[in-house]
């Protein structure tokens, strides 16, 4: 935050912008940096409103910030979408996260140093250099190799704990930061774990921050499978109540259920009620794509009008008072009042303001007060003021023109993401995945103990095992005509692993696909018969005898 020591701030366009042959994107990053940025670099507005917006941020993804108690798995989560492990990436059932991971596209895996990443002039969120060096110590970069990272930016924080603040020290202001990324993100996860939904002091000055921006945020009521369906609703209830009132809404926050990890989940008769609110939560996240240019184009009108707004003050405020004045008690009560009954109207009768637009009374003696304010001077020129007054009569308008036409240009986020694992069956498995499978699962045991004939096993001989699955009898039926290629109703070792296979993969949230892949079809043996325990014996027995008949001199 530098001070402006000179007494007006000129600012002359050395070319005429022309929107039509621009997109959304580069026309955005222009008028604001050549008609908005002057006037908010001239009265050091991010002293109150926080640091100004960078080029790189135009043109970047968008933003999804993951935010919530501790272990109640947001990196779970984080993982369960990006179907790999980010770098430093750490889970366990205690506070694991120690710091606010930035996720985002590399061609290989590997964590770098915020204090390294700030300098990059493609990194979207430059300003964080600005909550200095001890924030950058406790933030770092993780790229990955992962599509999905394409289309979006992942934020990943520490869990919020009951802290006794008189016995926490931190060498940066933590809510400034929150509040940094709230701003910036595009949709916020807020995570609550199904067995911890008291919301601690700390939680609540979290919902606080939030709260401003509660439609950006998706209520996640994780580990939903652990309990049933009845404590579950009761949690749902309960949680969505508590935030109702701390959000101050009229309207209940919609709060999705479910249990995002790629474990089986417990209780099949929720599936479809997870399937259901999954599919809701990522269709709202997909949206991401199509609401970050309308986003950045309200924050390009918000800073615009504040940034009008304030100067307005300011001008007015020039010859009023004294620098010395602004250090008295009474000086932020007498500034509200004259704010509140005078300068307000005749600011909105002048100039034709809103009153949503004028900032609070706080704000401005918050702003005049600064050691980098002198309230003696003119801080904006005549010049700033007519390029900031066209561009938000005029210029906002044929801005806005653009819009529609590039949300139209491409389905942004129709393949983006979808439920993690669906496409491993199809891309990334085969028999060998099936193989390792049946040996760590035992899978040879359980066939022996089903009592094959001839080394096969029909319908009838496991039926109970495939009732026991609690899957429909539609979905066993297709599994069944997966496996059994010559539709003779019997299947041998090799091909009862594949259908345990997929039966995990469908408890798992996987699709099954309308022909099994090449890839994952077992060694041709339909037409023999895998080995029984009496084939094993009897096997071993003929190797023992012929070992014993060779050491055996002849006479």
């Amino acid at each position: 935050m530098g001070a402006t020591n000179s007494k007006e701030t000129n600012c002359k366009l050395d070319f005429q912008i022309d929107p039509t042959k621009m997109n959304i994107v580069d026309a955005s990053r222009l008028y604001y940096r050549e008609k908005v940025l002057p006037v908010e670099q001239a009265l050091n507005l991010d002293i109150i409103y926080g640091p100004p917006m960078c080029d790189a941020e135009f043109g970047s993804p968008p933003l999804l910030l993951f935010l919530g108690p501790f272990s109640s798995g947001k990196t779970t989560m984080i993982r369960y979408m990006l179907n790999m492990d980010y770098p430093g990436m750490s889970i366990g059932p205690e506070p694991s996260t120690d710091r606010d991971w930035v996720i985002l596209w590399g061609p290989k895996s590997q964590a770098v140093s915020m204090h390294t990443v700030v300098h990059d002039s493609s990194f979207p969120y430059q300003e964080i250099y600005r909550f200095g060096g001890e924030y950058l110590n406790k933030c770092s970069a993780a790229y990955c190799p992962c599509d999905l990272l394409l289309n979006m930016i992942i934020v990943d924080t520490p869990g919020i704990m009951a802290t006794d603040k008189m016995n926490t020290v931190r060498y940066y202001d933590r809510d400034a930061v929150i509040r940094y990324w709230i701003e910036k993100a595009d949709r916020i996860v807020v995570v609550f774990d199904v067995f911890k939904l008291d919301i601690s002091e700390d939680m609540k000055e979290l919902v606080n921050i939030i709260s401003p921006y509660e439609y950006k945020c998706l209520i996640v009521l994780n580990k939903a499978d652990q309990i049933s369906m009845i404590q579950l609703h009761r949690a749902q209830d309960a949680l969505t109540w508590s935030l109702g009132r701390s959000f101050k809404c009229r309207d209940l926050p919609f709060v999705h259920v479910g249990s995002f990890w790629d474990q089986p989940i417990k209780d099949n008769a929720m599936r479809n009620m997870f399937v259901s609110y999954e599919a809701k939560l990522l269709e709202q996240i997909n949206r991401m794509n199509t609401d970050v240019h309308v986003r950045r184009f309200n924050e390009v009108i918000q800073r615009a009008k504040m940034a009008q707004a304030h100067a307005l003050i300011s001008r007015y405020l020039v010859g009023r008072y004294k620098p010395e004045q602004t250090m008295h008690r009474s000086f932020q009560k007498t500034l509200a009042e004259r704010l509140n009954k005078g300068i307000y109207r005749k600011l909105i009768r002048k100039h034709k303001l809103l009153e949503c637009d004028l900032p609070s009374a706080y704000m401005v003696y918050k702003h005049v007060t600064s050691e980098y304010y002198d309230i003696s001077k003119t801080r904006v020129s005549r010049q700033l003021m007519e390029t900031l007054n066209n561009f938000i009569k005029n210029d906002l308008n044929q801005l806005a023109k653009l819009l529609p036409a590039e949300l139209a240009k491409e389905n942004y986020g129709a393949e983006m993401l979808h439920q993690p694992q669906q496409e491993q069956i199809r891309k990334q498995s085969n028999w060998n995945v099936v193989k390792q499978a049946a040996k760590e699962n035992n899978w040879h045991q359980k066939f022996l103990s089903l009592k094959p004939k001839r080394g096969l096993l029909s319908w009838g001989q496991m039926k109970l095992l495939l009732n026991m699955t609690g899957l429909s009898i539609n979905t066993l039926t297709h599994i069944w005509s997966l496996v059994d290629r010559n539709k003779d109703g019997r299947v041998n070792e090799y091909e009862f692993y594949l259908i345990n296979w997929l039966i995990r993969s469908v408890m798992r949230g996987q699709q099954l696909p309308d022909e099994l892949p090449k890839l994952l079809r077992p060694p041709e043996l339909h037409g023999k018969t895998c080995p029984t325990k009496k084939g094993i014996r009897q096997k071993k027995f003929n190797a023992r005898k012929l070992k014993v008949k060779q050491k055996t001199p002849s006479t």
